[in-house]
């Protein structure tokens, strides 16, 4: 809290969470305020690591205009820098387990050692920066006042206990997971976990409540992984009808996972059809069920392309489209991760 003399007026005790009220902040200050304007700026991380900041104005003995103009920062979790990272970090994961789901139960492929390891690499770089802008934008600094910051990130937050057990789990990928496959497919598994722990399935926190929605957007994130990163490796081969077929069998499931765990979700989050059309969320989540759609009449055709002789040309071009809007997807998810969802719904 600032005053129009520049003094800043801190907390006495420090800034602490009503009992009475989880929404409220609780700041109490040690000596009364002399008449004046004064301006409020306040930042929290959410029980869902999301970072909420905002700015506003008030007088003490004297009218305010208005509240104060909030300057947006670059490494706000909606922002576009944010976003990216956590693209690349999911793209990079589902490479990896998807790699792994395809080589252990539908062939070998050339690509797949290649894609695993492009997306440890990937995913652990990305992180590695995405760490320095949560600090950032835990703290309102920049990459570099916020390095101190780390390590309480690190340890004293969900995301941070999250990110470091992720970046274990890749490092192990790399170092055991071409010897030890069973092994790269489970911890494959613990990082896409590490990836809903993160998100809005723990909204309200770690509790018994949430467990529901935690294993319905893990199963929804693995689903989408055994998919996504089994068209990944089939860019490279094997195209036979062999190799078709077994993976038509595993999408076919994995889009039945997908729709369900994503409705859930979706109901979950969405709190009407109001909110599903009007705010940003809710048409980002439209655009993902209209892209879906999409991905699902090119799994069609490649499901009928497993039933006969492939035809080696079609089928390279349409999975390279289809792997194509699977990336678009999974940033269309990276950019949902960053918003709060409409609940209660306000409109804009």
């Amino acid at each position: 809290m600032t005053g129009e003399d520049g003094r800043t007026h801190p907390c006495a005790a420090g800034a602490r969470i009503d009992p009475d009220d989880e929404t409220l902040v609780v700041c109490k200050l040690s000596d009364a305020l002399p008449r004046g304007a004064y301006v409020v700026s306040w930042r929290v991380t959410s029980a869902d690591t999301h970072v909420v900041h905002g700015v506003f104005s008030f007088g003490v003995g004297v009218a305010v205009n208005g509240p104060s103009a909030e300057v947006a920062s670059i490494y706000d979790p909606s922002g576009a820098l944010a976003t990216v990272l956590r693209w690349l970090v999911l793209a990079g994961i589902i490479a990896v387990a998807g790699a792994s789901v395809f080589e252990m139960f539908v062939a070998p492929g050339p690509l797949a050692p290649t894609l695993r390891t492009w997306g440890i690499l990937t995913a652990l770089a990305a992180g590695l920066l995405a760490l320095d802008v949560q600090a950032a934008a835990a703290s309102g600094t920049d990459l570099v006042r916020a390095l101190p910051d780390l390590p309480r990130i690190v340890a004293g937050s969900t995301w941070g206990i999250a990110w470091l057990v992720r970046t274990f789990a890749l490092i192990s990928i790399g170092a055991f997971g071409r010897t030890r496959a069973a092994l790269g497919l489970v911890l494959a598994g613990v990082a896409l976990l590490t990836i809903s722990v993160s998100g809005h399935a723990v909204a309200n926190g770690l509790t018994s409540q949430t467990i529901l929605p935690l294993v319905a957007d893990w199963i929804h994130l693995a689903a989408a992984a055994i998919w996504a990163g089994g068209l990944m490796t089939f860019v490279g081969g094997p195209r036979t009808r062999e190799s078709i077929a077994r993976f038509s069998s595993l999408a076919i499931g994995s889009v039945a996972a997908i729709a369900v765990t994503g409705t859930y979700a979706s109901i979950l989050h969405v709190a009407s059809l109001q909110a599903l059309g009007g705010s940003l969320y809710g048409r980002i989540v439209l655009a993902k069920i209209a892209l879906l759609l999409v991905l699902i009449s090119f799994g069609y055709r490649h499901f009928r392309q497993g039933r006969r002789e492939a035809a080696r040309w079609s089928f390279g071009v349409t999975i390279v489209w289809e792997t194509a809007v699977v990336v678009v997807v999974i940033g269309l998810s990276a950019v949902l991760t960053g918003l709060a969802p409409p609940f209660p719904y306000q409109g804009g």
